[in-house]
């Protein structure tokens, strides 16, 4: 690496940078936005909406009750919504503006490594399948990307100024490099209150600073600041650590994730690099051992320390609560790996030799990425297709009709999509409304979502009084209802079975008619 590749993060940034930035800007907001408001909002995504459409005592207590995630997200989403409203696109801005400022964040942790560090690895974020997807989806996974790069953002700072041996400024200190450490206390204190498996990636930055200062006598003086950090987002945690541990408990009491595999694995972490196939993991799992292996060779010792268990940490201890408490590992939480594996892949491809070896990886990477993206975004059913179920409502049912949905928190996408289409349906989630906390469940996670139950059955009933219509829209394999009880009670009422619709995503419409 060259002593311009090995310039220190506080050299000012050059026009030629800035330029090269707001290039992949542009292209990251493209992505990010392109047919934002396409599909209708899904499951999840709905669970979102409904969140922050609550009062905001609700978000520190029903709303964890109801959706195992911190409330950080449905505050924030709560204000946007108050800004630019409901409509699809609009739920999902938060996400797609946060893909994009993780890529400026990225640029600018690279950069303390070198600028060409710092362009490689924020090129191949932008144009990322799997951020990209995250980007389109009203979820928390977008921002938390944010979270991790804020985190890495300052400890790149920090560990490349205090390493003497790779050409960096080593009598910078803490008061020079303060707004590292803010960086590095503020995005860790947005993780854990965004993520419930971010505690995984503070985890391994302890592991990281503890070799570090184990291996390189001069980042023993930064114990102090290491401790003031941890302290501090260890506080920012503890008005959320009860909701936590009780939406723990509820995961480890049933969740429906399957064992992790070693070839599962494979395929998850292949997702989240842009592609489940085994070569690509192979490949990048090569490139990312020649940047750690780079950036030691050269002296950033802390570095790759940090890079190492930033990427590595949270796989390792996702899969080790998978096989010990319950299985956890699913590629979106492992998202925020792949900006430490972008950094060290930018390493090894910046130090291959000669400028022609250099630019024939980068483009083979970005190309390989933008190849998935066009596969990606010419889908036109990635999400539950409730547009169309909302068509077939109204095609089949006259306005007067009352919707029943099993389980109960299906409302949340149906009542969305009705929304936007301006469509008026009475509703009502079986076998009560949605949310219902306090009753019997299906899965612990989601302690709103009552099963089939005979007192919920009966007040079902009454509910049906006078009516002549019902249209019931369930999932085809259904677990809150395994005996059909609901179908059971609709014929002893008198309504008989007219029309049937199937959907993807396993979703069925049935119409009743009272005879």
């Amino acid at each position: 690496m060259s002593a311009a590749q090995r310039a220190p993060s506080h050299v000012a940034t050059s026009p030629a940078e800035w330029a090269g930035l707001c290039l992949l800007l542009a292209v990251a907001a493209a992505l990010r936005f392109y047919r934002l408001g396409h599909e209708p909002l899904w499951l999840d995504e709905a669970y979102s909406w409904w969140s922050a459409r609550q009062p905001l005592g609700a978000l520190a207590s029903l709303v964890p009750t109801c959706d195992p995630e911190p409330p950080l997200y449905p505050l924030i989403l709560k204000g946007w919504i108050a800004l630019f409203g409901d409509g699809t696109a609009a739920v999902r801005g938060p996400t797609a503006v946060a893909g994009v400022l993780a890529v400026a964040l990225l640029w600018g942790a690279g950069r303390a490594i070198s600028p060409s560090v710092g362009f490689v690895a924020a090129a191949l974020f932008a144009v990322a399948p799997f951020q990209i997807e995250f980007a389109h989806e009203a979820r928390a996974y977008a921002l938390v990307t944010v979270a991790f790069g804020l985190v890495l953002y300052g400890g790149l700072r920090i560990t490349c100024w205090a390493d003497p041996d790779a050409g960096s400024s080593s009598h910078v200190g803490v008061r020079e490099g303060l707004g590292a450490w803010i960086a590095l206390a503020v995005g860790g204190a947005l993780a854990v209150w965004l993520r419930n498996t971010a505690e995984f990636v503070l985890v391994s930055l302890i592991c990281a600073a503890l070799a570090w200062m184990a291996i390189e006598p001069s980042a023993r003086r930064h114990w102090r600041a290491i401790g003031v950090v941890a302290v501090a987002v260890l506080l920012a945690w503890a008005p959320y650590l009860p909701t936590y541990i009780a939406q723990a408990r509820g995961v480890i009491a049933a969740f429906w994730i399957p064992p992790p595999t070693p070839g599962f694995v494979v395929h998850e972490i292949g997702l989240v690099l842009g592609d489940e196939s085994p070569w690509l993991v192979g490949i990048a799992g090569v490139l990312f051992a020649l940047g750690i292996a780079g950036l030691w060779r050269t002296g950033r010792r802390g570095a790759a320390l940090l890079v190492a268990c930033m990427a590595l940490g949270p796989i390792v201890f996702t899969v080790a609560a998978s096989l010990l408490l319950r299985p956890i590992l699913i590629a979106r939480v492992l998202i925020g790996i792949a900006l430490p594996v972008y950094v060290a892949v930018a390493v090894a491809v910046t130090r291959l030799p000669g400028k022609a070896w250099r630019a024939a990886a980068f483009a083979a990477l970005v190309a390989a990425s933008l190849l998935a993206n066009y596969d990606l975004l010419s889908q036109e059913a990635r999400k539950e297709p409730w547009n169309e179920v909302v068509r077939e409502l109204v095609a089949m049912t006259p306005s007067d009709a009352l919707v029943l949905l099993l389980p109960s928190e299906l409302e949340l996408p149906l009542a969305h999509a009705l929304e936007q289409a301006h469509v008026a349906r009475a509703m009502r989630g079986v076998p009560r409304p949605f949310p219902a906390p306090g009753l019997d469940v299906e899965y612990p996670t989601s302690r709103c979502v009552p099963v089939v139950e005979d007192a919920g059955l009966a007040a079902l009933a009454r509910a049906l009084e006078g009516r002549r219509t019902v249209a019931l829209i369930h999932r085809m394999r259904d677990v809150y209802d395994p005996d059909d009880k609901v179908p059971e009670m609709l014929a002893r009422a008198g309504f008989v079975q007219v029309a049937k619709r199937e959907f993807p995503s396993d979703k069925m419409l049935e119409l009743y008619e009272r005879r």
